[in-house]
């Protein structure tokens, strides 16, 4: 592994070609070539494809410069901190979308502001969350699940040496803007959501894992609960600050795994519990916990214990981890 040669990689698909690279790096345009050609001989693979209008990335290509991006950082992480010779604080966290796992975050980086750290924090779908832990891109995963799959959930972690443990269970919730006129509608039922238009948050690639689903509440997740074809307008997005934009500028209406009681009053948002039809009688297969995980063999870094400290004190218990 060059970590050399991985620099050179990211600059010319930064560049565009491999003439501008050479120009920005300041080496012969066949040098870099070769590097291209043994990096490829070497991990099998083809990075770049070849034609008249210059090189495209391929999808091997895409995901090798992802983790080439990340070896750079870390690498750079490294040097910076072997020459400083200081204690530095390490933590990279991958969470599904969640307002809580981003308070806990913000609440820990408010507690060390004179600290040395070296802190990452990404937001992916359940998939992506356990595939960064299980193949140590993560030193702590954050996500939503069913509380009906427990059980095979349990499986699923143990089988993959994965430790799953609760944070806090969350029910199902709707979100809307201060002053949305549900507030004033005393006694609203599920009749009453459909005059509104709705917003979704789902992931991009589905909504299971193995069996594990994702802990987005849509169409995929309410088929027997909320007919999506009756409201006017339904509009789906991938992005969670967009999702709080659409709710607090808007009248439009969105479900979510929300503690009980707890408003959002930072974001603008408030809640109401859903109005679930006298015909549903377990109201609880539909909620979802909050989880975090992390590799069993491999021991948590000091930060992670605080992060994990700061998670479970948002359902107003302080649990130690």
């Amino acid at each position: 592994m060059n970590i050399r040669n991985l620099k050179y990689l990211i600059e010319i698909e930064r560049s565009g070609s491999l003439s501008a690279a050479a120009q920005k790096l300041y080496i012969s345009q066949s040098y870099l070539s070769r590097v291209v050609h043994d990096t490829e001989q070497e991990y099998h693979l083809t990075v770049f494809t070849r034609d008249r209008r210059g090189l495209t990335l391929t999808e091997g290509g895409r995901l090798f410069l992802e983790m080439a991006k990340e070896l750079v950082n870390q690498a750079d992480e490294f040097e910076n901190t072997v020459r400083q010779n200081r204690p530095v604080s390490t933590l990279r966290i991958v969470s599904s979308p969640s307002s809580y796992s981003v308070a806990a975050f913000t609440k820990m980086l408010r507690e060390m502001p004179e600290q040395s750290l070296r802190y990452s924090y990404k937001e992916k779908n359940a998939a992506g969350v356990i595939d960064a832990v299980y193949n140590h891109r993560a030193d702590l995963g954050v996500i939503f699940l069913k509380d009906i799959h427990a059980p095979g959930n349990a499986e699923f972690f143990k089988g993959r040496h994965i430790e799953y443990k609760k944070a806090f269970s969350t029910s199902l919730h709707i979100l809307l803007r201060r002053g949305h006129p549900l507030f004033d509608k005393p006694g609203f039922t599920l009749e009453d959501l459909y005059e509104y238009n709705m917003v979704v948050l789902q992931n991009s690639s589905g909504v299971a894992l193995n069996g594990i689903a994702d802990g987005f509440y849509n169409s995929y997740s309410l088929p027997d609960l909320v007919d999506f074809d009756r409201f006017r307008q339904v509009v789906r997005i991938t992005d969670r600050s967009i999702l709080h934009d659409v709710l607090r500028d808007t009248d439009y209406i969105a479900l979510g795994n929300q503690l009980s009681g707890q408003p959002m009053p930072a974001l603008g948002i408030r809640i109401l519990p859903f109005p679930f039809p006298a015909a549903v009688q377990d109201m609880g297969q539909f909620n979802h916990s909050l989880y975090y995980i992390y590799l069993k063999d491999r021991p948590l870094p000091p930060a992670a214990q605080t992060y994990i400290r700061y998670l479970c004190s948002l359902n107003g218990e302080n649990k130690e981890p």
